[in-house]
Parts: C-alpha cells; sequence; structure tokens
C-alpha cells in the first residue's frame, strides 16, 4: 500500500516513533492498523480500543476513549477508507 501523503502532513508529525511506516505499509512497523470508530476534526481519530498497547506519540486516552492525533493516520484514513465516505461530511477534508 503506497499513498501519496503531502510533504505538509508529513512534516506535522515528525514525532512518528515509527518512521511513517504507515505510509508504505499500511501500518506502524509490525503491528496492525489502529481501528477507527469515528472521525474528530482536523488530525483527530476515535480508536476502537482493542485492549492494544500501543507506543505512539500521537496516542492518548480522553475519558474511556482512545484517541489519534497523527495528522498522516488522519490524512490517510480521510483520503482512503471506504468508511469515511459516509461519515467525512462532518469535517473538511
Amino acid at each position: 500500500m503506497y499513498t501519496q501523503v503531502p510533504v505538509d502532513v508529513q512534516e506535522e508529525a515528525m514525532e512518528c516513533k515509527n518512521g511513517m511506516s504507515c505510509i508504505a505499509e499500511g501500518h506502524c512497523i509490525d503491528k496492525e492498523p489502529c481501528k477507527v470508530q469515528r472521525v474528530g476534526c482536523r488530525n483527530v481519530l476515535f480508536l476502537v480500543d482493542d485492549k492494544r498497547v500501543r507506543t505512539c506519540s500521537y496516542l492518548m486516552k480522553f475519558g474511556p476513549d482512545q484517541i489519534c492525533t497523527c495528522p498522516v493516520c488522519y490524512y490517510l484514513y480521510t483520503h482512503t477508507s471506504d468508511e469515511y465516505a459516509t461519515c467525512g461530511d462532518m469535517c473538511e477534508k
């Protein structure tokens, strides 16, 4: 899986500990991709809590939710996911 991610989006994700492997591989190094429950706005993805341990600079807990704030993951999800097509009207692309 290779998706062209704009340089400005990549520059926003310089804290990535996985070398932005999601761009070429579709996931972080040897891990499955995080499952998105719903899309927030501006680089916010609410994740399905599958109890996996993740060591990501862009993952945070917000109450009971796990949130991904990675600009690259957000871009990839909102530009390549079929699921996003059904809920993407809430946020600007």
